[in-house]
């Protein structure tokens, strides 16, 4: 009986201690998803930016000249 009893304690020391390894490892998984949503967050609001600014008129200075002859081919 003595030597069932040692198994068990053995086992649940291992138990608890894995689990007590475990834990700050997913705590610092939460804080590193956090931050990963808010760069793609970032990423979102500047290709909006980009997809915005494009929508405005073109500059009003006249065409590079390289860019006339290609498109005159």
């Amino acid at each position: 009986m003595k030597h069932l009893h040692n198994t068990l304690n053995r086992e649940t020391t291992i138990k608890c201690l894995l689990i007590a390894l475990t834990i700050p490892f997913l705590l610092v998984g939460c804080n590193t998803m956090e931050g990963a949503g808010t760069d793609i967050k970032h990423a979102g609001q500047s290709l909006e930016n980009a997809a915005e600014n494009s929508k405005s008129p073109p500059c009003s200075q006249p065409p590079c000249p390289r860019t006339q002859s290609r498109t005159a081919r």
